[in-house]
């Protein structure tokens, strides 16, 4: 919402986040005292600036939480050759695994939010 809104009304890249909020608060009914506890202190150092950086780590936040509370029907055990590969590749590239967190997280956060999801859900086609 908070992403929506700024790109309508604009601001000051400078402008810390909690003033915007505040100043907006009417029209979001978000209570700034919600966004101070997920915010670092000082929360006034966290600058319009960085609210696409804020947003993709709540979402990697996000994704991760979702993963630990999947149940187990979703669990799958990588056949052995997919394991096999990705230990080999850990090992030269450690680099381009870690890159690919970030995406899987955000997949996780956005397509498993569905509040329609359950168990006969499949999300992937074999």
């Amino acid at each position: 919402m908070i992403l929506s809104l700024l790109k309508k009304t604009g601001g000051d890249n400078d402008q810390p986040l909690i003033e915007y909020l505040e100043k907006w608060q009417s029209v979001t009914g978000m209570n700034s005292n919600i966004v101070k506890r997920i915010l670092p202190e000082p929360v006034e150092s966290v600058k319009l600036c960085h609210v696409v950086t804020l947003y993709k780590y709540l979402e990697e936040l996000n994704g991760a939480s979702l993963l630990e509370s999947l149940d187990e029907s979703f669990h799958r055990m990588l056949p052995t050759e997919a394991t096999y590969i990705l230990q080999k590749m850990r090992k030269s590239s450690m680099i381009h695994l870690e890159k690919l967190l970030h995406p899987l997280l955000v997949f996780v956060h956005r397509c498993l939010c569905i509040k329609e999801i359950g168990y006969k859900f499949r999300l992937c086609f074999s």
